[in-house]
């Protein structure tokens, strides 16, 4: 059980105006950022693509995951790479997007880029099982990709304690209708990193909205490892 759990805010922009807006609100908040990007063809939404994203004050973020929901996620990577820096960036693609999973994590240790997995809520974690050594992070989708503010999937925390307890000490992230209800179930599961899109963005005050998010979830696992 991982003791430390992060809120990431997690923007998702269908303009450029509104990657920036959301940019602006995300950056202060916290020291790790997730970015959606949706090609329309992986998943039936479409973002802001890779030339939209290059932002300089992205460099103010201490980590930066752009989680790749699209079917070519290594012509994303090669993109995003020449602008930000290597060791700014995460690059999360999914397992159901690719054909050999160990050819795009081939690209990225080739380039020194870091990398992880996503799957789908139906997808096995198997999958993750068999490339985590070579992984920074997996990450569980909590909802079907393609669109936020969508309920929570709870029955995928069952395969994230089974993949922690398998591997205790990868990063482990959420991402899906994320919310207060549900942040402590997800941590206590085994996710340290906790995607929110709506939870935030749509929050009256988001500095309160994540600080409130990540009382929950680190009080949730700081009874687990008192109870361990």
């Amino acid at each position: 059980m991982m003791s430390v759990v992060m809120v990431a805010p997690a923007i998702l922009a269908k303009t450029c105006e509104e990657f920036r807006q959301k940019l602006a609100v995300a950056l202060p908040l916290s020291n790790r950022i997730q970015i959606d990007i949706m090609d329309g063809k992986f998943v039936p939404n479409v973002t802001v693509g890779e030339d939209e994203i290059i932002d300089a004050k992205l460099l103010d973020a201490k980590t930066i995951e752009y989680h790749l929901m699209v079917d070519d996620p290594i012509a994303y990577m090669q993109k995003i790479s020449r602008n930000i820096p290597k060791n700014n960036a995460i690059y999360v693609f999914h397992a159901e997007a690719v054909r050999k999973p160990e050819e795009v994590i081939k690209f990225c240790k080739a380039n020194g880029l870091r990398v992880g997995m996503a799957i789908n809520p139906d997808t096995s974690p198997a999958v993750l099982a068999k490339f985590a050594d070579e992984l920074e992070m997996v990450m569980f989708m909590t909802v079907y990709p393609g669109f936020s503010g969508q309920q929570y999937l709870a029955q995928v925390e069952e395969k994230i304690r089974g993949f922690r307890k398998s591997h205790p000490k990868i990063d482990i992230g959420v991402d899906g209708g994320i919310t207060v209800s549900n942040a402590s179930s997800a941590a206590k599961a085994g996710a340290n990193i906790l995607a929110a899109a709506s939870a935030l963005f749509t929050a009256n005050n988001p500095a309160l909205a994540i600080g409130r998010l990540s009382a929950i979830a680190s009080e949730a696992v700081a009874v687990e490892v008192e109870q361990v």
